[in-house]
């Protein structure tokens, strides 16, 4: 086990020397993978030991070379990702509705906000090689009364804030010759991100001119930027009969990742993970607890860095899982079928940084068509 920790300790203290000024993060994205997957985040999202599909791009590409076989995947991904209460507003407005004390149309955000969701993803993925085109966008709307958490108190205003990405990844990796327990990889992202975080005053969206200028505003913050960046991955596999431990370490954006349009980049960060699985020939459970961001690059409290959860496969068909993200509890299930593999997970995005402020509950459904060789 000596010779284990050795190889850990070089690993953490090569991927440390890239780090990144912890001011250079103000992007909404931050900490979280550019694609993400509904049976992972069931699992509170931690990703790094054992992840699904084209998510071991985005999360760890060291774990390509233990999937077994040479050719695993080819196909496509649709995911959509609406808020919980999203679902449900259309009681909202029927309630204001029939409130003939209310005639204001902002009246239903102040009690329900709305956030939706939506992601596209292509991928074939080997054993040392993987490589994913997607695109995603989630906006989400939301009205204060007085002010928002940060302005504090003041006239009511609405909140809108949109992130859509896209682009490609290609990722390489292998196991060390004469090592087979460590792997490491490397994933190449080319990135396109649009991103809007803009606060409207609600008073001013009945003068013309105001909102004329709000207007222009949010056409100037929604210039498209594309940016080129780099992850590191490594992972310690510890093979059983019935028992598997992983150790992770990922160097997410080395460097740094900055966008053509000169909006805030996104900092090099050092992520680092462990996992335990047990496991009989056609079914297993995977425990597995993440922390991101190890070195605080983004600022980011703690509650919003530490993801943990279980998976558990039945005869490589039915897989449920639950587990810890954001500090709320997280569950979801997937149904893997000969062509097409359905998913389905509920958790909670919280947008701030005291927890309870401004959460949103949301519920992602993805559908899978292609084949598994």
């Amino acid at each position: 086990m000596h010779q284990y920790t050795h190889y850990l300790v070089w690993i953490f203290l090569g991927q440390s020397l890239l780090k990144s000024d912890p001011l250079a993060a103000a992007a909404i994205r931050q900490i979280r993978p550019f694609f993400e997957d509904a049976f992972d985040l069931g699992a509170g999202g931690a990703t790094l030991t054992w992840s699904t599909q084209e998510s071991q791009l985005f999360n760890n590409p060291a774990l390509l070379p233990y999937g077994g076989k040479l050719l695993r995947w080819l196909g496509g991904k649709t995911t959509l990702s609406p808020g919980t209460e999203t679902l449900s507003i259309s009681d909202t407005l029927q309630s204001s509705s029939s409130d003939s004390t209310s005639s204001n149309p902002i009246e239903p955000l102040f009690q329900t906000p709305v956030h939706l969701g939506a992601s596209q993803a292509f991928s074939f993925i080997s054993n040392n090689f993987g490589v994913a085109f997607f695109a995603n966008a989630e906006p989400d709307l939301r009205a204060w009364r007085r002010g928002t958490p940060d302005s504090g108190g003041g006239t009511s205003q609405l909140h809108f804030r949109s992130e859509s990405y896209g682009g490609a990844v290609a990722s390489f990796a292998g196991r060390v010759q004469g090592a087979d327990w460590l792997s490491f990889g490397l994933t190449a992202k080319q990135l396109y991100r649009l991103e809007v975080d803009q606060t409207l005053d609600i008073v001013s969206l009945g003068n013309t001119e105001n909102l004329a200028t709000l207007t222009q505003s949010l056409a100037q913050s929604a210039e498209l930027g594309t940016g080129t960046a780099i992850d590191i991955g490594s992972l310690i596999f510890l093979q059983g009969k019935h028992l598997d431990w992983r150790i992770a370490a990922v160097q997410a954006n080395a460097g740094g990742l900055r966008f053509s349009n000169g909006e805030n980049s996104l900092p090099a960060m050092l992520h680092g993970g462990v996992g335990v699985s047990l496991h009989t020939a056609g079914d297993a459970i995977h425990l597995a607890a993440d922390l991101k961001d190890i070195q605080g690059a983004t600022n980011l409290p703690t509650y919003k860095r530490v993801y943990a959860g279980v998976k558990i496969m039945l005869r490589g068909i039915l897989g449920l899982s639950a587990g810890v993200h954001h500090g709320h509890p997280s569950y979801g299930a997937a149904f893997d079928f000969f062509l097409f593999r359905l998913a389905g997970s509920v958790y909670t995005r919280e947008y701030h940084d005291t927890p309870g402020v401004d959460a949103r509950p949301i519920t992602m459904f993805s559908f899978v068509t292609g084949t598994d060789f």
